[in-house]
Formats: structure tokens, C-alpha cells, sequence
């Protein structure tokens, strides 16, 4: 204020009352504070419709500009798949929010009808050794594999050329690379119906994949669905994905900076 510069607050998620969840009454400091700072300025990015439409219930003079995240797009397209293959893979932390025993139990529900399904689950934490129990109850721990922390950014790029579907069965997403990643290598997506889900915003039904209700019943059928049309869809995913390349967000991002460079 004092040096009379222009603030511009890019905004990754909104959380408002989720605040109290997150931290229990605490979160009242974290309610305050996100929304002292949005107010800030009215030269806001949000980097998902969500994240706007959010926006608007703490900020009473709304007027963001949705600039979406990105990903390197040739670099994902310079990889090769792994020799390990899967039909449905699964990447990210291990923690309650991700809800991977909805996958876990679509997963039994699929071998059903595909004995020899195989699910790749990337990653690690809190919730890991409950998972894994979880296929020791179902049986099914021959069908999935818990690949977990991968170091490497490259293997993980390389473990989703090699399956099928990816799901992301979280119910709180700010935005979802892991969606965009997953496309760029041709796979279709399966996410679900929540309201702090940005990454549904992604997927356009049976085009890039699915938005399943919340129930491992929905997931498992539309993960049959797409393991079937993989081929068929696989090419519109990977044109999805290539709208979201860092050289083209960037280009967004300069031509936002300058209009209000212009503007003084």
C-alpha cells in the first residue's frame, strides 16, 4: 500500500468452513485470514472454476479471471511406458481425503467380471497399512499393488502409459494436474462428484473419462467401461491434456500481467 504496487493473488483453493475441519475451531484464524487476504486486491487468478465460484462466497466484489494450471506437455510425451503393466493405476498421497478404498473395493468388484484385473496404487501415507489390509479382508491382494513413494517423476509418467485408467476417487482436489498428467499419456480419467473437487471440472463424460457418483459400485462400472474404450478415447484425452501446456498457461499469464501493466 505504501509503495503504491500492484497485487495480484493467485488463488490455488478456497476453503472457508472447511477451515474447521481441517483444524477444529482453530480453522476460525484460518477463516479470517483467507479472507483479509483475498480482499487484499480485485486482481485475483483462480486457477479453477471452482476455485472462483468459491471465491465469491468471501468476497463480495468477485471479478477473478480463471488462468487453469498446466503441465509440461512434451516432456510427458518424450517418455516411455513401463514394462509393468496395469489396467488401472492409481497416483497420489495416502490419506483419508483421497478415499482409495472406494478404488480398493470397485477393484473387488470388478474382479467379478475380469479375474486377472490389476491395480497399480503410486504412493504413500497415514492410511497406507489400512489399505492393504483392506485387500487382505477382500482378497484381493494378488489385484493390487501398492507401488509406494515414487522418487522419480519419471516412473510415475511411465507406470500410467502402461495401464488403462486412471481413478481419483479424492473428494478434495484445488485442481488436479494428476488429471491433465494422466490424459497426456492417453489415459481417461475417472474422478467423483464432490463439492470440493475441482478435478471434476477436468473430465467431460465420455471424453476424457467419467465423473462417477461417490460409491465404489459407480466407479467400478464406468473403470469396466473405459478399460473396454481405452483405444477408442485415448487420443481425444491426450488433445485434452494439450490445452493445458505450460506454454500456452504461460502465454494467459503475460497477456493478464501486461493488460493491467497497460492499465496505469
Amino acid at each position: 500500500l505504501l509503495g503504491k504496487s500492484t497485487l495480484i493473488i493467485t488463488l490455488h483453493e478456497v476453503w472457508n468452513e472447511y477451515w474447521y475441519d481441517y483444524l477444529g475451531m482453530a480453522g476460525f484464524f484460518g477463516m479470517i485470514t483467507e479472507k483479509a487476504t483475498v480482499n487484499l486486491t480485485d486482481k485475483i487468478i483462480s486457477v479453477s472454476v471452482k476455485t472462483k465460484r468459491d471465491l465469491k462466497e468471501i468476497k463480495t466484489s468477485e471479478r477473478s479471471i480463471v488462468i487453469s494450471n498446466g503441465i509440461d506437455f512434451e516432456y510427458i510425451m518424450e517418455i516411455k511406458a513401463s514394462q509393468e503393466r496395469s489396467d488401472i493405476i492409481f497416483a497420489g498421497r495416502l490419506v483419508k481425503e483421497k478415499n482409495v478404498d472406494f478404488l480398493i473395493e470397485a477393484v473387488s468388484i470388478i474382479k467379478e467380471r475380469i479375474p486377472d484385473i490389476k491395480c497399480f496404487i503410486v504412493g504413500d501415507g497415514p492410511e497406507r497399512r489400512k489399505l492393504e489390509k483392506l485387500t487382505e479382508k477382500l482378497g484381493i491382494q494378488e489385484n493390487v499393488i501398492f507401488k509406494g513413494f515414487v522418487e522419480d517423476h519419471n516412473d510415475l509418467i511411465s507406470y500410467m502409459k502402461s495401464s488403462k485408467v486412471f481413478v481419483l476417487p479424492s473428494e478434495r482436489e484445488g485442481f488436479g494436474i494428476v488429471v491433465l498428467e494422466a490424459n497426456a499419456c492417453g489415459l481417461p480419467v475417472i474422478t467423483v462428484n464432490h463439492k470440493m473437487n475441482a478435478a471434476s471440472d477436468l473430465i467431460i463424460n465420455n471424453k476424457n473419462g467419467f465423473v462417477a457418483s461417490f460409491s465404489s459400485d459407480d466407479i467400478a462400472e464406468k473403470t469396466v467401461d473405459l478399460i473396454y474404450k481405452k483405444e477408442k478415447i485415448e487420443e481425444n484425452c491426450i488433445k485434452m491434456a494439450k490445452m493445458y501446456d505450460w506454454n500456452s498457461i504461460v502465454d494467459s499469464l503475460e497477456r493478464y500481467y501486461m493488460s493491467i501493466a497497460d492499465s496505469f
